[in-house]
């Protein structure tokens, strides 16, 4: 994979490849929020306890993303067809009842499908590097499944629905009821252009993208960004956690989530 130069607020140029292709890269944990509009996450190469950390993400409102300036605004993806393709998911905990881990994800989903991310990657270990070296980069996401390079959307998250033993268009279907946000103009701005006359069109697509398919073929599409370290002491699925929140709530909150989850299982 080629090397882009480090990071500016030039929105054009710099997005290496759509995101993790919303989820070409693992992300096994993530990190409270620090205000009520926003959350930051890790991501890193694989679930295991010796993951590399490889990169971080922000995700924030609607209402939060409308008050940035259109060139910040263009640095930032949309969530709306991770989220109803199927394609974003939240692995379980091995100890937690399949269904009672859907229907947490799933109610996750109603939050996350609003939300605008922007994601940087410090360390392209899928190239072989030993160090997170030169800048880091912006990256983006999918909006549509022919943005996919070959073999095509289907089959790359087919790949990673046997690995983990689910089923994307089942996770689809039961995200239907999920009412689609209206999308901002700005957002997703790899996949867009502006027109002599100020018309916005269509770029990219797999086609342009034939290069980097290497990354999606050796993580495959898994993508959990409020996910956990199956080790940990927490039962793997985290809610928004706002300042306010004390220690003492926290563990209510925690421990009322995990019998409602015990209890649906």
């Amino acid at each position: 994979m080629s090397t882009t130069a480090n990071v500016t607020n030039d929105a054009t140029g710099l997005l290496k490849f759509p995101l993790m292709l919303a989820g070409a890269l693992f992300s096994d944990t993530h990190t409270p929020i620090f205000l009520s509009d926003v959350r930051q996450c890790l991501i890193y190469d694989t679930p295991e306890p010796n993951a590399r950390l490889i990169g971080v993400e922000y995700m924030i409102s609607a209402s939060l993303y409308r008050t940035l300036d259109s060139a910040e605004r263009k640095l930032w993806h949309s969530h709306v067809f991770e989220v109803k393709s199927g394609m974003l998911i939240l692995p379980g905990p091995a100890t937690l009842p399949t269904h009672a881990w859907e229907v947490a994800e799933t109610k996750e989903m109603e939050d996350v499908v609003g939300l605008y991310g922007k994601t940087y990657h410090f360390w392209q270990v899928d190239r072989g590097d030993k160090l997170p070296l030169g800048g880091p980069e912006l990256m983006m996401s999918f909006t549509e499944e022919g943005q996919c390079p070959p073999p095509g959307f289907k089959e790359v998250v087919s790949e990673r629905d046997q690995r983990y033993g689910i089923d994307h268009e089942q996770k689809a279907k039961k995200r239907e009821y999920i009412k689609e946000p209206d999308i901002h103009e700005d957002a997703d701005s790899m996949w867009f252009k502006f027109n002599a006359d100020g018309v916005k069109e269509r770029v990219g697509g797999a086609a342009s993208m034939t290069d980097k398919a290497g990354l999606i073929r050796k993580y495959g599409l898994n993508i959990c960004r409020q996910c956990f370290r199956e080790k940990s002491q927490d039962i793997g699925f985290t809610k928004i956690i706002r300042v306010r929140e004390t220690a003492e709530e926290k563990f209510v909150r925690k421990m009322a989530l995990r019998e409602e989850i015990l209890l649906k299982g």
